[in-house]
């Protein structure tokens, strides 16, 4: 991110007294994370923060604010075509052509999930200096958790159209990819933040974000989508309300530019400066396949240790089966389905072109 251009003013966007909804993106290679660490899957964010423009926060509150996460349905891939200087997967970012919600992955099968919804009110006195020393100030307290790069996500759940596939050009200049361009599983897809801010008044705010332009010579691909009140040119003011549709609080129309009134465009590649605050609450184990032989009549209950007097408080150990008809690893020197887990993926599931076969998975 930081190859990228810091851009030299502050974003409203999402803190407008008019109203606004904005959709932003985070790339896992842009929070420091890999592939395949196991560790780094199943990750719960419990808090966020933002960059005041300049380090600098104005006294401000929101009677009503919300925040919801989800898996994107997208992966902007900021890669620049050496030969022409712009964009090479212009159209892998959010759509702006289309509802907030079409960019979620899974959508309507998979929801979003609204972490904080409740007033929010802005201080110079809850602002701290992040880790890389940066001024940050906290988004409101989380409610809820949400576990991102979920391995719970059936992997027939896939996103990630229109660019190179993961991992993006613009981090593998090209290599190889683990997964192809719109067949993304959520292991590797972005977090999704929709903010919801309602509208309180007919009036500019006096804070904005500091962001990073991740695409100086072009305003794709979208790493934010938004809609946003304001004055047009003619002193008019225009409120947008969250979820109702024509104000644009269903799907990005843009806003206006203070000062001119003039639109501006509904999408940008705009990334703001962001600190994700991770917990490690749900570890996930697969197994190989167990041939059992004959005719199966039943199972006996699990026994797990340590048992339920000695776990932890809060904690729980949760197993989970699934069967097939046939499972059968011939000639795959000792290393396949029925004898080593490592050749199943991060779902569990048996990989194409694998040595080995499954037939008929059932579900979990």
């Amino acid at each position: 991110m930081g190859q990228r251009i810091t851009f030299n003013a502050g974003i409203m966007d999402p803190l407008t007294p008019t109203g606004a909804v904005m959709m932003g993106v985070y790339p896992y290679h842009l929070l420091g994370l890999g592939l395949t660490n196991l560790a780094e899957l199943n990750l719960d964010v419990e808090g966020m923060a933002w960059s005041p423009f300049q380090g600098s926060v104005t006294l401000d509150s929101f009677p009503r604010f919300s925040l919801a996460l989800s898996h994107s349905d997208r992966f902007p891939d900021d890669a620049v075509d050496i030969s022409t200087g712009y964009p090479k997967w212009p159209q892998s970012g959010l759509r702006a052509t289309a509802d907030f919600d079409d960019n979620l992955l899974g959508f309507p099968s998979l929801d979003e999930q609204v972490v904080v919804d409740g007033s929010y009110d802005l201080s110079p006195a809850d602002l701290f200096t992040s880790s890389s020393g940066r001024p940050m100030l906290p988004w409101p307290e989380f409610t809820e958790r949400y576990t991102w790069r979920d391995t719970a996500i059936p992997p027939s759940f896939t996103g990630g159209a229109n660019g190179a596939g993961v991992p993006p050009d613009t981090v593998s200049m090209g290599g190889n990819k683990l997964y192809s361009a719109g067949a993304v599983p959520s292991v590797a897809l972005p977090l999704l933040a929709r903010f919801r801010c309602y509208p309180r008044g007919s009036f500019y705010g006096a804070n904005g974000m500091q962001v990073q332009i991740m695409s100086p010579s072009s305003g794709l691909p979208a790493f934010r989508i938004f809609s946003a009140g304001g004055q047009d040119a003619s002193g008019a003011w225009h409120h947008v309300v969250p979820d109702v549709r024509g104000s644009g609080g269903m799907s990005p129309i843009g806003g206006y530019t203070p000062g001119t009134g003039q639109p501006t465009d509904p999408a940008g590649p705009e990334l703001s400066w962001t600190q994700l605050d991770f917990v490690t609450r749900v570890s996930r184990v697969v197994t190989h396949w167990f041939p059992i032989g004959g005719t199966l009549d039943s199972l006996t209950p699990p026994f797990a240790e340590p048992g339920l007097g000695l776990q932890p408080p809060g904690t729980a150990v949760l197993l989970e089966y699934r069967g097939s008809d046939l499972v059968m690893q011939p000639n795959c020197g000792g290393v396949g389905p029925l004898t080593d887990a490592r050749v199943l993926d991060d779902y569990g599931e048996l990989p194409a072109g694998s040595c080995g076969n499954v037939r008929l998975p059932g579900p979990w």
